[in-house]
């Protein structure tokens, strides 16, 4: 299944240098964005610590991606 999600240029920028910093520091040719979306929806899904963050955010007074 595909989900678009949409991010403003800016947040694009900031996480596609995040992949590119993070495939330097593991020694890889590239972490994709798609891998990082994955990897957090699964730490969402299994990971009780990670679910409460991300639900915290999301009922903050500052809306998401705003912090």
């Amino acid at each position: 299944m595909q989900v678009p999600i949409e991010l403003a240029p800016s947040e694009h920028r900031r996480l596609a240098a995040w992949c590119r910093g993070l495939a330097t520091d593991l020694e890889v040719r590239a972490v994709s964005v798609g891998e990082v979306v994955e990897t957090m929806i699964d730490l969402v899904l299994t990971d009780p610590r990670t679910a409460g963050a991300v639900r915290q955010r999301l009922t903050s007074p500052e809306p998401p991606g705003k912090l």
